[in-house]
């Protein structure tokens, strides 16, 4: 192990690591057996990679998933860009179960970051800052390798907090990789992609063939490493995003041959895992980081032709699971991946109309019908497979997934585009290039918001922590202005969003809205300043108004006054609650007369005989 000068870092590391092991994780799981590799897939919920490798007191780390800070555009090197994720950070989570791991600052060897997008690599830097690897792995990146902006995200800000982070603990931060280099490289020169691990021998791949220059790319993906691992002689291979658009697969799949176990690539997307590649490597065990129904039909036929065995990790995290966790070693592979292995589970598949019933990972007979959550039923007869019972004719077709998103295709070979399309009860719309669209849409001069499954949202709905109510009255358009759920009045921008607590302007009105988005009525208190709002409308009130016998003055703003106020050039004195004064007031030392209509008197005698100068003071003694 390198001499680094991180004793503080390390020490401080070192204690986060114990608090988050009490607090946070349940009692420490137990090493790994001498000569066996553990790998722990982390179960985060879904379209993430997070794995961690154990092996004989020794741990690594291949990439970690997403974290919660993003380029929010202000810094000119780091732009916010649409689709950048927000809010899917499991950066607490991945250290928490390293430290309940036992991993330190002295037992962790290395990081590798598989490519630069922050569903992998976007919370290396707390990773790297908590454990303090030995090395610090990845491809280089910059901006200017990407031919097509739409894939540029925050792949720089990822990548270069990665890398600042290894700087502070003094890993070598590795991006140039040569077989006859040192495991620890020179400055700035390359490193071996094979060393070990424990007893089980590591080795990045897919990194010898890709040429990095400008405009060589379209996405990061399209240059993503591998990582093969070793013990016992059981292989797993770890696929990162590694694509076949540029023949990767067709390549590695020769070279690794069979493995014991798979990450398939890309979280099981389509341009990924080809055919011939599975069959290359022909997997007894599969793991793929994303729901089982949105992989792809080729994908999903060759495994289970293959008899392999596949695990999800969103399904492991709805069972509670921290990790799908398998061994490696000289004696078999174990899968700890579910609750109960033994029970029988189904999944549907979006690629068909197809459901398939299995037993720990594996296709399992089944006689009768499955319903899923959301309705649909599935007939199975004696066989693994069921088929969708009941389908109307509009709903005969089958999802089809490319690099670009999903896409309907429909029963006669066509597919909707720049439409709405309602598909096993559930509304979609597609845009102009017939996908399948997620997020914000405009259509027909309105706003509607669909989720990341793609179906239609209704109702309160927060999007990146504010407000919306998307209006099922009217096909789920976004409401605007005044609007009535039930019989509770709400107002919103122009541009939807329901502010909490805080004013919006509708037509020529203000209203002003409490902390559930309501529209408030009567006296409301904003700031420093009280307001009146009609208690019929909500509508904010100017001028003068009677509330409860007193009389009130709102200026131009609303703000009720208070004190001293000329108004329309004659003089009024408001009480501290804002009512108006009549008669005799005494302010600071003087007395001031205030007729009914508040008006105070100046340059006379009151109507009990008493004189008031030009300020409206009384001048004692002057009496008439």
């Amino acid at each position: 192990m390198q001499i680094r000068n991180k004793a503080l870092i390390g020490w401080a590391a070192s204690l986060l690591a114990a608090f988050l092991f009490i607090v946070v994780m349940s009692p420490r799981t137990a090493l790994a057996d001498e000569g066996s590799l553990r790998i722990h897939v982390l179960s985060f919920s879904s379209y993430q990679d997070a794995i961690v490798l154990e092996c004989d007191g020794h741990f690594g780390m291949v990439d970690s998933g997403e974290d919660n800070d993003y380029p929010c555009g202000d810094d000119v090197r780091y732009p916010y860009r649409p689709k950048t994720t927000i809010g899917q950070g499991h950066e607490d989570e991945a250290i928490a179960y390293l430290a309940n791991l036992g991993v330190t600052p002295d037992n962790f060897e290395f990081y590798i970051g598989t490519h630069s997008h922050s569903d992998h690599i976007g919370s290396a830097d707390e990773v790297i800052r908590a454990f303090c690897p030995e090395r610090v792995y990845t491809p280089d990146y910059k901006d200017e390798y990407i031919n097509d902006s739409a894939f540029l995200w925050d792949n720089l800000y990822v990548y270069d907090h990665m890398r600042e982070a290894a700087e502070e603990v003094g890993a070598p931060f590795i991006t140039k990789l040569a077989y006859d280099a040192p495991v620890y490289p020179e400055a700035d020169g390359a490193a071996s992609p094979v060393f070990s691990l424990g007893s089980a021998q590591i080795e990045i791949v897919n990194w010898e063939n890709h040429e990095l220059t400008a405009g060589a790319y379209r996405d990061a993906n399209d240059y993503c490493w591998g990582v093969l691992v070793s013990c016992g002689g059981k292989r797993a291979f770890l696929a990162g995003d590694i694509n076949n658009y540029r023949g990767d697969e067709d390549v590695l799949g020769a070279a690794l041959g069979r493995v014991d176990v798979l990450k398939l690539a890309h979280h099981g997307c389509v341009g990924s895992n080809s055919q011939g590649f599975l069959v290359a490597l022909q997997p007894t065990y599969a793991v793929v980081t994303a729901p089982f129904r949105f992989m792809p039909d080729e994908t999903v036929d060759t495994l289970l032709s293959l008899g392999t065995h596949i695990y999800c990790a969103p399904e492991s995290a709805s069972e509670g699971k921290d990790a799908i966790v398998i061994t490696l070693s000289g004696d078999g592979v174990w899968v700890d991946a579910l609750a109960d292995p033994s029970q029988l589970t189904f999944r549907a598949n979006c690629g068909s109309h197809d459901a398939v019933a299995f037993v720990d990972g594996a296709p399992a007979s089944y006689s009768g019908v499955w319903t899923t959550d959301a309705g649909l039923s599935y007939r199975f007869d004696g066989s693994p497979y069921g088929t969708l019972a009941g389908s109307s004719e509009a709903d005969k077709g089958k999802w089809v997934h490319d690099k670009y998103g999903w896409w309907w295709k429909n029963s006669d070979g066509s597919y909707p585009v720049s439409m709405w399309k309602t598909i096993n009860g559930v509304q979609y719309y597609f845009d102009s290039r017939g996908y399948m669209a997620t997020g914000w849409v405009k259509y027909e001069g309105r706003w509607y918001y669909l989720d990341a499954s793609g179906a239609l949202a209704t109702g309160w709905r927060s999007v990146q922590g504010s407000w919306y109510y998307l209006d099922p009255a009217v096909g789920g358009a976004m409401a605007t202005g005044l609007f009535t759920v039930g019989s509770t009045r709400y107002a919103a921008y122009t541009y939807g969003l329901c502010p909490v607590s805080n004013w919006v302007q509708v037509g020529k009105n203000w209203y002003l809205t409490s902390s559930s988005c309501a529209v408030r009525t009567g006296w409301a208190k904003h700031g420093s300043s009280w307001y009146w709002l009609d208690t019929s409308t909500g509508a904010m009130v100017t001028g003068w108004q009677k509330v409860g016998g007193a009389w009130y003055w709102l200026d131009s703003s609303g703000a009720m006054a208070t004190g001293w106020r000329k108004v329309d050039g004659t003089w009024y004195w408001f009480n501290a609650s804002g009512a108006m004064a009549t008669g005799w007031k005494r302010i600071g030392s003087s007395w001031y007369w205030f007729d009914a209509s508040g008006a105070m008197l100046a340059d006379a005698w009151t109507p009990d005989g008493y004189y008031v100068n030009k300020s409206g003071a009384w001048v004692k003694g002057k009496v008439r």
